[in-house]
């Protein structure tokens, strides 16, 4: 059984996966439930920078739908 996942985080790494990559994540890579610490990890709003840009496949686009929510 295999997870695949796709993420577009906004800072990516020059190794990062790329928007299209395939990024597999094999069931037994993971540890067993409750087998690591809970961590509290809370969100942290980051102001977009000016000249921030998103990368997509080809053939896609990306625009700005909503703005300071």
């Amino acid at each position: 059984m295999a997870i695949v996942l796709a993420a577009s985080p906004p800072a990516l790494g020059r190794d990062s996966p790329h928007p299209g990559d395939e990024v597999s994540v094999r069931l037994g890579d993971l540890p067993a439930p409750y087998a690591t610490p809970s961590v509290a990890n809370p969100p942290q709003v980051v102001a977009r920078p000016p000249t921030a840009t998103v990368h997509v496949p080809p053939g896609f686009q990306a625009q700005l739908f909503a703005d300071g929510l």
